[in-house]
């Protein structure tokens, strides 16, 4: 009895499976369907996948294409999709994130490039693209100077932006140069020029003590010992020009980067100046 009914749902799954077309599930309605599914679920890697698989996309669809990119960091694809839109009705949302994805990408020469020629700036959205060039500029240090137009920017930015823009202009960097003079001068006195005082008072003292035992083991008549504390005298005082000269290298590294860090938070905690996401109808 046992085997009837197993043979019996058996042979209804090959019935009506036949019934159905076997492509029925993947129309392409259905396609699109699941795709805008698995954006909205935030799984973007997959609903690019099924997006490639639609034949005749829609604006939405195109658009919706090009975010998936943009949010998994694929921004040369998605700067392409972007551009494929210039001329439909989203080419307002397309042209902000199509800056949007130069940015995110750090390829601020080819931003400001298109920018300054023109090239897919939308009306609607000048501003906030202005914004996005400006910050570009600064974050590469692209012909800043002291006409630099805060403009773009409001009131309540542009004290800082042009905090950010000075530091650009005149970048408080330690010469390397005058470390190393100084260290030869007198041992550690670059190192503390370059405001790495424990180093500096440290190398001063090792350098000097160092140096008085050699002369006094020469006074008193020891060749050897005197010999040796004056090899590691010259060795540590050398040392320490090298170092200091080291210093003021890792110094100017170190104000680069916290000038980048400071125009990254003001950056990105100031997003606001994006206009929100198209709406997708996500429930």
């Amino acid at each position: 009895m046992k085997n009837y009914f197993v043979y019996a749902i058996i042979f209804s799954v090959i019935f009506f499976g036949k019934s159905f077309p076997q492509n029925s599930f993947h129309t392409q309605s259905n396609i699109l369907i699941f795709a805008d599914h698995l954006f909205c679920e935030k799984d973007f890697l997959r609903a690019i996948d099924e997006y490639l698989r639609i034949e005749n996309k829609g604006d939405s669809t195109k658009l919706k294409l090009a975010f998936s990119y943009q949010k998994i960091n694929n921004f040369d694809a998605s700067s392409f999709q972007f551009l494929e839109l210039k001329n439909t009705s989203v080419a307002d949302i397309a042209s902000l994130n199509f800056y949007k994805s130069s940015y995110l990408a750090e390829n601020f020469v080819s931003l400001i490039n298109n920018f300054e020629n023109e090239n897919f700036i939308s009306e609607k959205y000048f501003s906030f693209i202005s914004k996005l060039y400006l910050t570009a500029r600064i974050k590469a240090n692209h012909n800043i100077d002291k006409n630099f137009d805060f403009g773009a920017f409001e009131k309540s930015e542009q004290e800082t932006v042009s905090v950010l823009v000075k530091r650009q202009l005149n970048p408080k960097y330690k010469s390397e140069t005058m470390a190393g003079v100084l260290s030869t001068l007198i041992p550690g006195l670059g190192k503390i020029y370059t405001q790495n005082y424990g180093d500096g008072i440290t190398s001063l003292i090792v350098t000097g003590l160092l140096t008085y035992l050699s002369v006094n083991n020469f006074d008193h008549n020891h060749q050897f010992k005197g010999w040796i504390f004056a090899g590691l005298s010259s060795y540590f005082y050398l040392g320490n020009i090298y170092g200091s000269v080291a210093s003021a290298q890792i110094f100017n590294a170190n104000y680069n980067r916290v000038t980048q860090e400071e125009i990254d938070k003001f950056i990105y905690e100031n997003n606001y100046f994006l206009p929100k996401e198209a709406d997708w109808n996500c429930k």
